[in-house]
């Protein structure tokens, strides 16, 4: 199938690594829409598809966080999965065209991905890595410790903090088995590894014992959900406690304890099922485009941060500014196909629930797109600055050489005359005749001098004449 649609290369080798899984995988399941109990349960991956297939479950959405390949096979074969939606999920590196193809949500076109009744939701996870002074030797290059290392990117230390950048996905699928739904997720409280390896290659990430937990969430994302009004409020616990689960699985699984919109039980639709893992995707793309605002606040230079950041700014800068170039661009193309995704199953009146998703989309796209206009404009902006910084210098060296040549200018007279004069004894210090060393020695000094100050107006003079 490789040979036919190259892009699935990356499930293939996925698939091959199911010997060197190392993260076991958790799957919770709940039925909605029925009238039944809708308290959530967990599972294995054979024995839900074991339920599933002998119609114990109705209108079950399963939740799978850090799939093995072992599942892969299982659910795929079970349900006759696209092999498309397991490969949208596990790919999500952009290769050089030399190493290889890039991920189906880069290789496909629009029209095919839109019209799928599965959806690959990926997004950009904002990490905070902790006290810059303690993982200062951490690389630049990061991954998730899970059956499929996400890769992480370190990003520059912001007040001492330093951030990193994952990239995660959340896929859902609507498939005719009891009317319901499969999601995968990445495990949102993994590690943060170094390491080396690929994400899609043959060979497994090899951790080299560096690890960041990620336990609880330092920087949170905003809920979505309505508060609760001033006569619920005292019952809701304290203003600062989080009822939510760091667990994107459980958190996932608590959300459908509550009928999605336009829910329909007999047949529910896939913008029904991907609703909840919109919203919350919705609000990591918020919180990431904050990010990119506050950095360029911290790339606008100043000539006070410029003249201590020269140098920073050869070696480190300008290669973020282009990382963040093609990262924003990535990212519009993200928001871009779950934009089409909404406008292709979903109805667009101006006051549909549907309609105002793709409103969210459609603001995020202009506020990532400005926010990579201004990226992309420092870059000239800031080598401007620092290359007229340097001018300065230049010119204040200038001015420093001006000065030594000047006083040259005036002790190379005094010493071609006393050269001269040493020859004889009687012009040199103590003698009667020393008076006639300063006095030849200061006019041909003097005269030299007004030399020097002529030179400029000499040629101009001679030029004026030709006139």
């Amino acid at each position: 199938m490789t040979a036919r649609n190259p892009s699935l290369a990356t499930l293939s080798g996925f698939l091959d690594r199911q010997h060197l899984t190392t993260y076991r995988s958790s799957v919770s399941y709940i039925e909605i829409g029925q009238g039944v109990d809708t308290k959530p349960q967990e599972t294995g991956c054979s024995e839900l598809v074991s339920k599933v297939n002998l119609g114990l479950t109705k209108g079950v959405v399963a939740v799978v966080e850090n799939i093995q390949p072992i599942d892969v096979e299982t659910f795929g074969s079970a349900w006759d999965i696209d092999p498309f939606f397991f490969c949208g999920h596990v790919g999500s590196s952009y290769n050089a065209v030399e190493d290889g193809m890039p991920p189906p949500l880069m290789a496909l076109p629009p029209s095919r991905i839109a019209s799928q009744e599965y959806f690959n939701i990926h997004y950009h996870n904002v990490l905070d890595l902790g006290d810059e002074s303690t993982i200062g030797n951490m690389p630049y290059k990061l991954a998730l410790a899970a059956n499929i290392p996400r890769i992480v990117r370190r990003l520059p230390a912001i007040s001492g903090r330093a951030i990193g950048l994952a990239r995660n996905c959340c896929s859902v699928l609507k498939k005719n088995f009891s009317n319901g739904s499969l999601i995968l997720v990445d495990p949102s409280t993994a590690d943060i590894t170094a390491g080396t390896g690929r994400t899609g290659s043959n060979t497994q990430f090899e951790d080299i014992g560096i690890r960041i937990l990620q336990v609880p969430r330092r920087i949170n994302i905003e809920d979505f959900r309505e508060l609760p009004t001033y006569s619920q409020f005292p019952a809701c616990g304290s203003a600062d406690s989080d009822s939510r689960c760091s667990n994107l699985r459980e958190q996932l699984i608590g959300l459908f304890q509550e009928t999605p919109p336009n829910w329909k039980t007999e047949d529910p639709c896939i913008l029904s099922l991907i609703y909840y893992p919109f919203k919350l995707v919705v609000a990591e793309w918020m919180l990431y485009s904050w990010l990119m605002g506050r950095y360029v606040k911290f790339y606008e230079y100043s000539f006070q941060t410029a003249q201590s950041r020269g140098d920073h700014f050869e070696h480190a800068d300008i290669p973020e500014l282009h990382r963040w170039r093609r990262r924003s661009q990535q990212s519009l193309h993200k928001l871009r196909m779950m934009r089409y995704f909404v406008e292709y199953w979903g109805e667009m009146s101006p006051k549909s629930i549907w309609h105002q998703l793709v409103l969210d989309f459609q603001h995020l796209e202009e506020q990532i797109n400005q926010h990579a206009r201004s990226l992309e404009t420092l870059n000239p902006m800031n080598t401007s600055l620092v290359q007229l910084i340097d001018s300065r210098k230049s010119i204040s060296q200038a001015e420093d050489v001006k000065r030594l040549s000047f006083i040259a200018l005036v002790f190379i007279p005094l010493s071609y005359v006393t050269g001269i004069f040493s020859m004889a004894e009687q012009y040199g210090p103590g003698s009667d005749r020393f008076w006639i060393y300063w006095a030849t020695s200061l006019p041909i000094a003097i005269v030299v001098v007004c030399i020097s100050f002529m030179t400029d107006s000499i040629p101009k003079a001679f030029r004026f004449r030709r006139m």
